[in-house]
């Protein structure tokens, strides 16, 4: 994460979908390579990325900020390299399985949805 986030001039790069399932490690030596920079965005001038309301995320690695302001920076991508370790050390399962609802209102798709689907209806 150190190297991302000193690239792009040392302005850096905010990868924002960092989760086991986008490390691959090598066979040897045991390397770990991050993958998948779908979600990936460059730092300018201010120093976070922030998307609109229609945004799909994985909110299960999504630190608590960014969920409520949209807003990312390295501080989340930290916050998401510790959900991966929790994934590391509880042998893959899946973060907060028991204390969030992993599915959103009228669709299928289990990961990723958008951060409005999870505000209560009014």
């Amino acid at each position: 994460m150190l190297f991302l986030h000193n690239l792009n001039e040392g302005k850096g790069i905010i990868h924002r979908d960092l989760a086991a399932r986008n490390v691959l490690v090598t066979d040897e030596p045991h390397t770990a390579k991050i993958t998948d920079f779908g979600l990936a965005r460059m730092l300018g001038e201010k120093d976070y990325y922030r998307c609109n309301q229609q945004s799909i995320l994985p909110f299960l690695w999504c630190a608590p900020e960014s969920l409520s302001n949209r807003k990312f920076t390295k501080a989340s991508d930290i916050w998401s390299y510790a959900v991966v370790l929790w994934e590391m050390y509880s042998a893959g399962k899946r973060p907060y399985i028991d204390t969030v609802r992993t599915k959103p209102r009228g669709r299928t798709t289990p990961r990723y949805f958008s951060v409005m689907a999870l505000l209560p209806l009014k």
